[in-house]
């Protein structure tokens, strides 16, 4: 799976929420529990965690780098991807539509986020 570049930065956005859902999640469970801890209750929260890691790896964890498309394991990764770019793009929407000045920033800094996107998961169909 080749993550086009100008999809990558939109998706490290959203990796960086997934990576703080799953680590809160991970804290609120161990908040939770006071006495016997199991790793089985914390693994499907770690192994997103990892998951999100390694993508971040391979895309780049900051913008620092050029745009560059950025080829991904799809069988390892691709269903995950895939996941959190159509979440990506109903926020983008939503913003979008929120926005009172469809000459304003937001509106079409969300509208070039939803282009990227739709243009992206068109091609993976």
């Amino acid at each position: 799976m080749v993550v086009p570049a100008a999809v990558v930065a939109y998706l490290r956005d959203i990796l960086y929420l997934v990576l703080g859902d799953e680590a809160s999640q991970i804290t609120s469970l161990t908040a939770r529990l006071h006495r016997e801890r199991h790793g089985e209750w914390f693994a499907e929260y770690v192994a997103r965690l990892k998951q999100v890691c390694v993508i971040l790896d391979v895309i780049g964890w900051s913008e620092t780098r050029g745009a560059e498309d950025a080829e991904l394991d799809e069988f390892a990764h691709g269903e995950l991807v895939l996941a959190v770019l159509r979440e990506k793009l109903e926020a983008a929407h939503y913003l979008a539509e929120s926005d009172p000045d469809p000459h304003g920033s937001q509106h079409r800094g969300a509208l070039r986020c939803a282009y990227a996107i739709e243009a992206f998961l068109r091609d993976c169909e």
